[in-house]
């Protein structure tokens, strides 16, 4: 089995010319959980914890 390298050549698809840019953060604003759930300690939550993170998502967040 032959070791696996990083793609030199861009992606397409069918129909399409050009690389394919993936879509990150999808339409519209982004929410982020920088340090979690929030600054400090929110709702018992101490920034920067797995704790924190946990509840960020559950509060909507898509990237922490």
């Amino acid at each position: 089995m032959e070791p696996r390298t990083p793609r030199s050549d861009p992606v397409t698809t069918a129909g399409r010319v050009g690389p394919v840019r993936p879509d990150v953060f999808g339409e519209g604003p982004a929410v982020i959980g920088h340090r979690g759930l929030g600054c400090g300690v929110v709702a018992g939550h101490r920034q920067n914890t797995l704790s924190s993170f946990a509840a960020a998502v559950r509060s909507g967040a898509r990237w922490v």
